[in-house]
């Protein structure tokens, strides 16, 4: 069994003849790159969905445990995908946290397992086939959005080719908007300020949970110096995604400075370049009730 050390991901565009192909669903994992044909079983087009280890075969989960204490990872930090009767295994050394600099020295493992427990495949060629993997986004006829692609935690984010009004709106709140899809809509693509390097997964969060950030959010603003407008008057959309097992929530503010376009941005992640402190995003962790980052734009 071959242990990978971490990779630096080049990216490729599906090409067309990956939308012929037609996934049974709609919904799951597809692969994105030309690079998947370097594995004996996987294929661009090919969708997986993801299992919780409670679902794997007993000699599944025996080679999960076995793997993850040779490199001495967490077994909480494994993600399995199932295609048919073989299950592709993901083992890292960090979750549930943005990975330090150190971090990525660390081993981790990738495999291709049978249901009896047989590998089938591992190493570098599994690693570029798990490095792109991204969440479907499919037309009704089963064929892939294609548009702006850009990079997030390795992975090829597509925005849908779609016109605005055909989007699916968000759910309004007093300040702001909940977005669906927010991660594959682009709001983790901001033009003139850091953002979170990661995003294993993408939900959408309850209206209580927005209150309860929001009651939360003056007094973290208050620490991190003082804003050139009332917070009150900032627009918000909230997207949810998700690092490892933890569920996270991303804002993102700015002040309006022109006519109320509701029907705009309550589907299509607003970006503005430059700003300063008048345009910028938080990060909250809905486990731990509490914001772990800040980022302002920058001026031109």
């Amino acid at each position: 069994m071959v242990v990978s050390r971490s990779l630096v991901l080049s990216l490729l565009l599906v090409t067309s003849a990956c939308a012929t192909k037609r996934p049974d669903s709609t919904s799951g994992f597809v692969v994105m790159s030309a690079e998947a044909s370097k594995t004996t079983v996987l294929h661009p087009g090919d969708t997986l969905r993801e299992l919780g280890a409670s679902l794997l075969s007993n000699a599944q989960r025996d080679v999960l445990r076995n793997v993850a204490a040779r490199i001495q990872a967490p077994p909480d930090c494994a993600r399995a995908f199932k295609r048919d009767t073989i299950v592709l295994l993901h083992i890292v050394p960090v979750c549930g946290r943005e990975p330090k600099d150190d971090d990525y020295l660390k081993d981790w493992a990738n495999l291709v397992v049978g249901s009896k427990g047989q590998v089938i495949d591992s190493g570098p060629r599994v690693a570029w086939s798990l490095g792109t993997l991204c969440p479907s986004g499919r037309t009704v006829e089963g064929e892939p959005y294609y548009g702006g692609v850009w990079l997030l935690d390795g992975c090829a984010r597509m925005h849908p080719e779609r016109p605005t009004g055909e989007l699916t709106p968000g759910v309004a709140t007093s300040l702001g908007v909940i977005l669906p899809e927010a991660v594959q809509r682009g709001i983790l693509q901001q033009c003139s300020r850091d953002v979170p390097a990661r995003a294993d997964f993408e939900w959408v969060p309850s209206v209580q949970q927005i209150a309860e950030l929001e009651q939360r959010l003056p007094e973290y603003i208050s620490r991190n110096g003082q804003l050139p407008a009332p917070l009150s008057s900032y627009k918000r959309q909230y997207g949810g995604f998700g690092v490892g097992r933890d569920s996270l929530i991303y804002v993102n503010l700015w002040i309006p400075w022109r006519e109320d376009t509701a029907s705009y941005w309550h589907r299509v992640p607003v970006q503005i370049c430059d700003g300063g402190k008048a345009v910028f995003g938080v990060v909250y962790d809905v486990r731990r009730h509490r914001f772990t980052r800040i980022d302002f734009n920058g001026y031109a």
